[in-house]
C-alpha cells in the first residue's frame, strides 16, 4: 500500500473566488520562498513532515501489536511530537478505535498538522496543513501476548487538531485472516518421567492456523541444558532427543511464532549408589563421639553413581546397640537425611545404613557421663546388704557399692570418698584411695569399727551431693579395761567394810554393756556384781586382815587393766570404834544420821571418849567434826544435807589412838527432776506424710536435779501441736534424743516436757517447732542430678549435645532438656535456599514470602483410585446390574484456580458421559455403544477457582440390562492457570 502525503493552505477570512485566488498567490509565494520572515517559517516545514511521518510510524505498530490505538500509546506519541516541538492541541488524529482481532486489518487513518504562516510585508495570514497517511495494518494481537494492558481509546483528548478532507485512506479493512503467514500453535509430547542421564525422545506439530507448518519451519525447544532450534518436518512434525543432568521437576518448552507448549518432566535419581555421612566430627577414625545421655545427630546422604542426590529414598538402619532400633529414614528433596541417636550405653557403637547394595557403617564413641547415683552395701563376710548391720567393736567389715550416670550406665575411675557422720575414730579406707573400676563397682574391705553405738557410713563421688548411707550398730566388746577405779574409805579397821566404784570398759574404750558380769577378789573374799548403765558398776566388800589389802577388779577370772586398788587395814586394838548411818541411800539435798559406838575388847561402852570425824568426798556434809561418846559408849551425828551424787563414806577415829578406827559408806542418789535443757534442731521443718519422708527434727538435752547431777533413766515426754507425742529415757549421764515426727501445719508449737524420776516429777516448757507445707520441688526442671530438698531433678542438661532439629512440613518436637543458648546445646538448622526468589509469590515459609511468579502452573487432579473405577462390572445376567436414567455424579474435585482444565475419561457399555461444572453440563455428551470395549473421551472446559466439576453418566440404550464401567481416567491433567 502506498503512503500519502498532503500539503494544503487557508485564509481563514477570505472566502470564494477570491479565497482560491489568494489561495493560490500564497501558495506561490511560499513555494518561492518570498521574504525573509517566509522563508524562515518554511525551513521547519521539513522537519514538521519528519516528525508527523515518525509520528504515523509508531501509530501503525501500535496497532499491529495491540489491534488498536491505546491509552498508553496515545500519550506516548503526544510525548514525542510535543518534544519535537509540535503542539499537540493543532495535531489532528485518526485511527482505529477498536480493537482488532489476530489477522484483521485495521482502518486507514491520519494525522496532520496546523502549520501558521504570516506574510508582514504584505499584511497576510495563513495556515499551512502538513499531513500523514496512516495506512492500514494487519493486526498481530493475540490475548496475553501483548504487554500494553492499557485499553483502546474510542476518542483521542491529547490532540485537538482540525483535518481538511482527505480524499484517499487506502484500502478497504480485512475482516478476517485464515492463514496467517506464522505459527499459530505447538503441541509437545514425550515421557515425563526420566532417569537423570537418561536420553528420552520428545516430539511435536507446529500448525499455522488450520494447517500444519511447511517443512523448514524453527521450533526453540528450552530445557534446562539450554535453548536448540530444531525444524519441522513436511507434515509439520519435530522431534528432539535430550537428557536431563538434574534430577528433579524440570521444564520443558517448545516455542513457534506466537504458538508454545509446555511439559513438567519429572527426573528421578538413578539407583543408589553410595551412602555417605556429611557431618563427622571423630577423630582417630571414630565418625562421631559423644557422652552417654547427650544426643548425636548423625547426617548422610544418598546419591547416584553420578553423585546426584536421591530424594525420597528409603535407607534402612541397624546397630549393635538396643538403644538404636532397626528402623528406617528417609532422605529429603535434597537426598539427605538425619538420624537422632540418645544413647544409653556406653562404648563403641556401629550404626549401619542401607538400602540397596549401598551401605556405610557410622563408628559412634559413646563416653561415660558424669555421675548420677552411688550404692552402699555392707558385709562381714560376702554376703552384702544395705540393711543395718549389727557387730561388735573391733570386728571387721567390708563395704562395696557402684556408680552409675545416666540410662544406669558405669562410671569408671570415680574417686570415692567413705566416712561418718557419728564415727570420727575410724579409718575407713585401711588400704588407701577408693575408686571405681571398669563397671562402676568399688571396695573398701578389711575396715575395722571400734566405736560403740549406732553410727552412719556414707559414701560420695563428685557430683553427687546426696550420698549413698548405711547403718551400722556397733556394740562394746568383752571388759577390758577399768576406768576411775577408786576405794571408799582407803583406811579401814580391821573388819570393816570398803566399797569399790568405777566403770568397765571394752578393749576400745568404749563402756560395757550393762549386766555385764565382774567380780571383786580381796583378801578375805569375792564379790560378784554387774554393770549399770554406762558400764558403771559398785561392791562393797568386808576386809578383816590387817595390812596393806589389794581389791582386784576381774572378768571371767582374769584381772582387768587398771582393776587393781589397795586399802590400808588396821589391826584390832584394845577398842573398836563402829559407824553405823541411818540409811544407805539418801537423795541428794537429804540428810541421815551416823551412830558412833566405842567399846573395849570386852564389849563394855567407853563414856567421854573424843572421836574425831572425817567425811569423803564432799567436805561440809557434816554439821560437828567430832563428838564425845555418852554413857553407853555412842555419840550422834547428822550428815547433810549431801548434794553431790555418788558413794559418800564417814570416818571416825579416837582421839590419841590411831588404830582405833570406824568406818561406813552410803550412797547419794539425785533428787527430783529440776532442770531440762532442750535443744530442737531444726526448728522449722516441713510436714512429714507417706509421700513426704523428710528428715525427722531432733529433740536432745539433759535431765539434772536442782543440784546440777544428772538423772539416770528418767522419764521424760515431749508434747506439742505437731502431732504424737514422744518419749524416751535418759542415760548415765542425763542425756536424752529424741525424733520428732510433724503431721501438723503451723507454729511456732511450743514444746512441753514431762520428765519423771523415782525421786520426783517435773513439767517445763522450753523451745518451739514450726512445721510447713512440702517444699514442690519440680524435679523435671531441676538438671538430672541436682538434688533440692532431697528431691532429685530428671531434666536432661542439653548442654554440649549438639541437638540439630531440621525443618520440615510438620511441627516438630524439640527435645526435653537443658538447652544454655549456645550452639553446642543444639540449634535449628539453616538453609542458604531460604530465599524470596527461590519461592512461589504469596507463599510463607518460615517467615519468608515468595516473589516468584510463574506464568504456568500444572496440577493433577485424581479422581478415585490411581487404577480404576467401577461403578458396576458384572459379566453374567443373573443378578440385576445398577441402572441410571438420569445423569448421575460417580466423581468429583473442586478446581483451585481459574483456567483452562482438561478431562479425559473412559466409559463402556451402552453409557453415556458428560462433565458438568456447578451442575451445568458443560463438555460435549460423549457415548459410548460398546460393552466389550472401552473409549477414551477428552474436554478442555473453562473453570474458575473453587468450580465444582463432575463426572456424570447415563444408560444409553433401551434395554434394562444395561453394563455400566467408569475407569479413573477422570484423571486431570494440564490445569493451566492464566496469570
Amino acid at each position: 500500500m502506498s503512503k500519502k502525503q498532503r500539503v494544503g493552505y487557508r485564509d481563514p477570512e477570505a472566502g470564494g473566488v477570491q479565497a482560491r485566488v489568494l489561495s493560490m498567490i500564497f501558495g506561490l509565494l511560499v513555494l518561492l520562498g518570498v521574504g525573509v520572515g517566509i522563508n524562515v517559517e518554511f525551513q521547519r516545514v521539513g522537519s514538521i513532515k519528519s516528525t508527523l511521518a515518525e509520528g504515523a510510524k509508531r501509530i501503525s505498530e501500535s496497532i499491529r501489536v495491540n489491534g488498536c490505538v491505546t491509552q498508553t500509546d496515545q500519550t506516548n506519541i503526544a510525548n514525542y511530537l510535543s518534544t519535537n516541538g509540535l503542539d499537540p492541541s493543532k495535531v489532528y488524529f485518526d485511527a482505529s478505535t477498536s480493537r482488532q482481532s489476530y489477522g484483521s486489518s485495521a482502518g486507514n487513518g491520519a494525522i496532520g498538522y496546523n502549520f501558521p504562516i504570516n506574510v508582514p510585508f504584505l499584511g497576510l495570514h495563513y495556515d499551512l496543513y502538513l499531513e500523514e497517511e496512516i495506512i492500514n495494518v494487519k493486526s498481530n494481537y493475540v490475548v496475553g501476548m501483548s504487554s500494553d494492558t492499557s485499553v483502546c481509546l474510542g476518542s483521542f483528548p491529547d490532540f485537538g487538531g482540525t483535518q481538511t478532507p482527505v480524499t484517499d485512506l487506502g484500502e478497504t479493512p480485512v475482516a478476517d485472516v485464515t492463514n496467517p503467514a506464522f505459527p499459530t500453535s505447538v503441541t509437545l509430547t514425550g515421557p515425563d518421567t526420566v532417569t537423570v542421564g537418561q536420553s528420552a525422545q520428545y516430539s511435536g506439530i507446529v500448525n499455522m492456523g488450520a494447517t500444519v507448518a511447511p517443512a523448514g519451519t524453527q521450533v526453540e525447544v528450552s530445557s534446562p541444558n539450554g535453548t536448540m532450534a530444531v525444524a519441522t518436518r513436511a507434515d509439520g512434525s519435530f522431534s528432539t532427543t535430550m537428557s536431563f543432568p538434574n534430577v528433579g521437576p524440570q521444564l520443558l518448552a517448545a516455542k513457534a511464532g506466537i504458538g508454545s507448549a509446555a511439559q513438567v518432566v519429572t527426573v528421578s535419581a538413578s539407583d543408589p549408589a553410595q551412602i555417605l555421612l556429611t557431618n563427622t566430627s571423630g577423630e582417630g577414625g571414630v565418625d562421631y563421639q559423644t557422652v552417654i545421655g547427650r544426643a548425636v545427630t548423625i547426617q548422610g546422604s544418598v546419591v547416584d553413581i553420578n553423585g546426584n542426590p536421591i530424594p525420597s529414598a528409603i535407607t534402612n538402619v541397624s546397630s549393635d546397640t538396643p538403644d538404636v532400633p532397626n528402623q528406617t529414614v528417609k532422605t529429603n528433596h535434597q537426598g539427605a537425611f538425619n538420624l537422632i541417636y540418645t544413647p544409653k550405653f556406653i562404648g563403641m557403637k556401629h550404626i549401619t545404613f542401607t538400602i540397596g547394595s549401598a551401605t556405610t557403617t557410622a563408628l559412634v564413641d559413646i563416653l561415660q557421663g558424669t555421675p548420677q547415683t552411688i550404692t552402699l552395701q555392707s558385709s562381714v563376710g560376702t554376703a552384702y546388704s544395705s540393711d543395718p548391720l549389727t557387730i561388735t567393736a573391733g570386728q571387721e567389715i567390708n563395704l562395696k557399692g557402684n556408680v552409675a550416670g545416666l540410662y544406669n550406665s558405669p562410671v569408671a575411675g570415680a574417686t570415692i570418698v567413705i566416712d561418718s557422720p557419728t564415727n570420727g575414730v575410724d579409718d575407713f579406707a585401711p588400704n588407701g584411695t577408693i575408686t571405681t573400676d571398669e563397671s562402676g563397682s568399688y571396695t573398701s574391705a578389711n575396715i575395722v569399727l571400734s566405736q560403740a553405738g549406732i553410727q552412719k557410713i556414707q559414701a560420695t563421688t563428685a557430683g553427687i551431693n546426696t550420698p549413698a548411707q548405711i547403718q551400722v550398730t556397733v556394740n562394746p566388746g568383752a571388759a577390758a579395761q577399768v576406768a576411775n577405779l577408786a576405794a571408799t574409805p582407803t583406811q579401814i579397821g580391821a573388819g570393816g567394810t570398803v566399797t569399790v566404784t568405777g566403770q568397765i570398759l571394752d578393749g576400745y574404750g568404749n563402756p560395757v554393756q550393762p549386766g555385764t558380769a565382774i567380780e571383786l577378789v580381796g583378801p578375805d573374799t569375792t564379790t560378784n556384781v554387774t554393770t549399770q548403765s554406762g558400764g558403771q558398776f559398785a561392791a562393797a566388800q568386808k576386809v578383816s586382815t590387817p595390812g596393806m589389802a589389794t581389791l582386784k577388779v576381774q572378768s571371767v577370772g582374769t584381772t582387768l587393766n587398771g582393776g587393781t586398788v589397795a586399802v590400808n587395814v588396821l589391826p584390832t586394838g584394845a577398842y573398836s570404834l563402829t559407824v553405823n548411818t541411818s540409811d544407805s541411800q539418801v537423795a541428794a539435798g537429804g540428810s541421815l544420821t551416823a551412830t558412833i559406838t566405842l567399846k573395849d575388847n570386852t564389849g563394855t561402852p567407853i563414856v567421854g571418849k573424843l572421836i574425831k570425824l572425817s567425811e569423803s568426798p564432799e567436805p561440809s556434809a557434816l554439821v560437828t567434826t567430832q563428838v564425845t561418846t555418852d554413857a553407853d559408849g555412842q555419840a550422834l551425828v547428822t550428815i547433810g544435807p549431801v548434794t553431790k551424787v555418788g558413794y559418800e563414806s564417814i570416818t571416825a577415829t579416837m582421839d590419841g589412838v590411831s588404830n582405833v578406827i570406824g568406818t561406813a559408806t552410803f550412797e547419794v542418789l539425785p533428787g527430783a527432776p529440776n532442770l531440762v535443757v532442750a535443744n530442737v534442731s531444726p526448728s522449722t521443718t516441713e510436714v512429714w506424710t507417706a509421700a513426704n519422708h523428710v528428715p525427722l527434727p531432733i529433740v536432745s538435752g539433759t535431765v539434772t536435779d536442782s543440784y546440777a547431777n544428772p538423772i539416770n533413766a528418767a522419764s521424760l515426754t515431749v508434747s506439742g501441736g505437731y502431732g504424737a507425742n514422744v518419749s524416751g529415757t535418759t542415760d548415765a549421764n542425763g542425756y536424752y534424743t529424741l525424733s520428732i515426727k510433724p503431721i501438723n501445719i503451723g507454729g511456732p508449737f511450743a514444746l512441753s516436757f514431762a520428765a519423771t524420776s523415782t525421786a520426783g516429777n517435773y513439767n517445763t516448757i522450753q523451745s518451739n517447732l514450726t512445721v510447713t507445707a512440702p517444699i514442690v520441688i519440680p524435679i523435671d526442671k531441676v538438671l538430672a542430678g541436682v538434688t533440692i530438698a532431697g528431691q532429685t531433678g530428671t531434666m536432661i542438661n542439653k548442654v554440649g549435645s549438639g541437638t540439630v532439629i531440621t525443618p520440615g512440613t510438620t511441627d516438630k518436637t524439640i527435645p526435653q532438656g537443658y538447652y544454655d543458648g549456645t550452639i553446642s546445646a543444639g540449634k535449628v538448622q539453616g538453609d542458604a535456599d531460604l530465599k524470596a526468589e527461590n519461592i512461589k509469590s504469596g507463599v510463607n515459609i518460615f517467615g519468608v514470602t515468595g516473589t516468584i511468579t510463574p506464568t504456568v502452573d500444572v496440577f493433577d487432579y485424581v479422581i478415585g483410585a490411581v487404577s480404576e473405577y467401577e461403578v458396576y462390572s458384572d459379566n453374567t445376567q443373573n443378578t440385576t446390574p445398577v441402572r441410571y436414567t438420569d445423569p448421575t455424579t460417580i466423581k468429583s474435585f473442586k478446581v483451585s484456580a481459574s483456567g483452562t482444565l482438561q478431562t479425559i475419561f473412559s466409559i463402556q457399555g451402552n453409557v453415556s458421559g458428560r462433565i458438568y461444572v456447578n451442575g451445568i453440563g458443560t463438555g460435549a455428551i460423549h457415548t459410548n455403544a460398546y460393552y466389550t470395549s472401552h473409549t477414551s473421551y477428552s474436554d478442555n472446559i473453562a473453570v474458575a477457582a473453587g468450580d465444582l466439576v463432575e463426572l456424570r453418566i447415563w444408560g444409553a440404550g433401551n434395554s434394562f440390562y444395561w453394563r455400566f464401567e467408569v475407569y479413573a481416567k477422570l484423571k486431570t491433567s494440564l490445569f493451566t492457570k492464566v496469570h
